[in-house]
Order: structure tokens, then sequence, then C-alpha cells
């Protein structure tokens, strides 16, 4: 998805457009599906489609000392609730494969635990700032689809990520290792997709008490799938207690409900080209909800039920709406953290509109959030331009805000 105005074009395995940015209001990876299905009967009717629901709901270390903090981390073994034996526990110093294109990478092996949800392994890759560098933050990158690949790999993003490093950044790349390519969305016992959002929102704790030093800020971004990894963690799992920025791109949606169901919903369908015309105008999406490869992958938290995608069990557009980012009690003020949402105009599939109404949810909530787009496709960060505009806004947003 590209925007920046002011949330998961999603599901991929694996000058600015459309205008000035919109200023903020005061204060799957399953392939890029676009392809429309079949059509699903909407039980929740028309009203219950439209309305968007946004509820409002120590003094920094030496320099060296925090670089060489960056590259170890802390074992923060017992990080989380001992009570309730969430958290994150070190499984082994390293990870299968190499640890990473840029120079001095690491990677350690992690095990998280949250919710009651099954543990699942995440593979942590930390660059720590070049030498030299003045430590200026910690940013966390997370792929689409699943979540199982790499942020990283094409030349663009490998590039843009080292510069990031010789600006003083520590970054942080995590790959999930779940079975099944189901990557953080894996959950047998069908919690849903907020719940499995804890695994993140436990990730980002981990990685904020390991790599973050004194007033360096937390920021974050991730792509299609991981751009609803990131959405579903500051709106559903009180992420935006930690990050000070969230950089989501080809995503995520507002409401799960019209991402899986609202194909043949006139009403829907309506407010979806308007919402590209206000919002991303150069934009060219094909659809206005999720294809099949997308909805089944939200399925994989919902055990053997299938309500987004309606292969096994009926579609249930109720419970998918009430595991919205923008449902009854979800955090879209976020007074501590900047959202820039992020959209490709080349982006054949729905995430446009649903981001963009992500973003209008947000604003009209008070969030702090943009809305933006650049002249490139669903993979946002694997093109120059995508790539550029993302450093562009870590450069000028990740800033300590708390």
């Amino acid at each position: 998805m590209r925007f920046d105005r002011g949330f998961v074009g999603f599901l991929c395995v694996g000058a600015m457009g459309c205008g000035a940015e919109v200023p903020s209001a005061p204060t799957v990876d399953a392939a890029a599906d676009v392809a429309v299905d079949a059509p699903v009967e909407d039980a929740a009717g028309a009203d219950a489609v439209i309305a968007l629901d946004a509820v409002i709901t120590a003094d920094a270390m030496s320099a060296a000392d925090g670089v060489a903090d960056a590259v170890l981390g802390r074992d923060v073994a017992a990080e989380g609730d001992a009570r309730s034996g969430d958290g994150v526990s070190v499984v082994r110093e390293g990870c299968d494969g190499p640890a990473g294109a840029l120079p001095g990478t690491t990677c350690r092996t992690l095990e998280v635990r949250c919710g009651g949800l099954a543990p699942v392994q995440v593979a942590l890759r930390v660059t720590p700032p070049t030498a030299g560098a003045a430590a200026r933050g910690v940013v966390v990158f997370g792929s689409g689809g699943a979540g199982t690949g790499l942020w990283s790999g094409p030349a663009p993003t490998d590039a843009m990520m080292g510069r990031l490093a010789r600006a003083g950044f520590t970054l942080v790349e995590r790959q999930w290792l779940a079975p099944r390519d189901a990557g953080w969305f894996l959950d047998e016992a069908g919690r849903g997709v907020p719940a499995a959002a804890c695994r993140y929102a436990t990730l980002l704790r981990y990685v904020d008490a390991s790599y973050r030093r004194g007033a360096q800020p937390l920021c974050a971004t991730g792509n299609s799938g991981g751009s609803a990894e990131l959405g579903y963690a500051i709106t559903r799992q009180d992420a935006g207690e930690l990050l000070d920025l969230a950089v989501p791109s080809s995503g995520p949606f507002h409401r799960a409900d019209l991402a899986c169901g609202g194909a043949t919903d006139a009403a829907w369908q309506a407010e979806c080209r308007a919402l590209v015309q206000r919002n991303c105008p150069r934009c060219s999406p094909r659809a206005c909800s999720l294809g099949g490869g997308p909805r089944q992958l939200l399925d994989l938290s919902y055990g053997p039920s299938t309500p987004c995608s309606g292969v096994r069990t009926p579609v249930d557009l109720a419970r998918m709406r009430a595991d919205s980012p923008v449902a009854p009690g979800a955090r879209l003020r976020l007074p501590r953290t900047r959202v820039a949402l992020l959209i490709g105009e080349a982006d054949e599939g729905p995430y446009a509109a649903l981001s963009a109404a992500l973003y209008e949810a947000m604003r009209a909530a008070g969030a702090d959030v943009t809305f933006g787009s650049e002249a490139t496709g669903h993979e946002f960060q694997s093109t120059d331009a995508g790539a550029r505009r993302i450093e562009q806004v870590l450069m000028s947003d990740c800033v300590r805000r708390r």
C-alpha cells in the first residue's frame, strides 16, 4: 500500500506521489492476490460494512557502550510477565543461514511466548551503527505475508539500510520461524488476529529492553503482511506505548470484515472509490477487498475455522469486524506514537482504500498520523523510490516522543 497521510496491504509472500502530504489533525507472503473472489454474502448488512468506527479510545549511556550493547544485545530471557510465562528467551546465538549482507550484522534465535498462544521462534538480525556514527535510535523491519521472509534482499532495500546504519541507527530485522509458512498469524486454538499480534508486541518489548539506549527512539516499519502485524500491534496490543514512530507500507486495513467480505457490497465499493479519490488519486487499485491468498493467511489465526475466506467454514463477518484494527476498544489516538502510512501508486490491490480508511479513522480519533504515496508497487521497499521514501520518513520522524 502507499500512504503517508495520517494502516494492511499485505499478504505478499515474501517527487512524492498524491501531491503534498496531508497533515495530521491537531492535538499476506501469499503473492499479492488482487483478484476479486466469488460473491460473499454479507450477513452484517451494508450499514455494518461502512461505518469506520473510529473508536477513541536514564540518561543516555556513552556512545561506545550503546554501540557495544546494540551488537550483543542484553540477555533478557526473563523479559515479560514471569507469572504468566509471557516473554522472550534466547534459544541460541546464531541463526540458520548467513547473518546478513550488512557489515557487523549478527543473528540470534529467540522464542516468543504470549497470550497463551503456542511459542514461536524468531530470527533477529541486528546491525549496529557504523563505527564512528553517533547512536541515533533503533529501527525494526518486518517483511510481508506471514513474516517468514526477510525485509532486506533487494538492492535498493539493502542500500537504504546501509545508509541508515551510517546515519547512526541500530537495525533490527525479524523473521518468524513458525511452521507451514504461518509466521506470526498461527494460532491453532483460534483466538484471532488481534490475539496473535501479541507476538510482535512482545518482541518489541524485548528489542526495547535489549537494544534501545537512554533517550533513543524506537521505530518500526513493515510492508504488506508486516504492516498488518504492525497495525494490529499498535491498535490492539498497546505497542504504541513503546514505539515512537510506526511506518506501515502497503497496508494495513481498517475493517477486517470489509477486507474479507466487501467485494460484493455496493455501499463499500462506492466508499472505496471515494477514499482513493480523496487520499490517493494517483493510485490505481483494481479491487476493494482482499483476494483469496491474503484471506486464507488471516484464517491461520482462527484454528480450523475460516471466517475470512470461507474455505472450510462460512465467512463470519461479525467476528472479523470485532477483530479489526478499528473495532470498539481499539487504541487509535496513540498519543506517544506517530504513524506514517505509505502506499504504492502502482499497487493494484485494495490497499489504497483500506489503508486510507484507517488513516481517516485514526485522524478522526486525534492520532498523529500521515498518509502518503510513492510511484512504486506493492513491494514498497524493493524499489529505489519506495526505499528512499521510507528512509526519508525515518530520518525525519524517528525521534523520541516520550
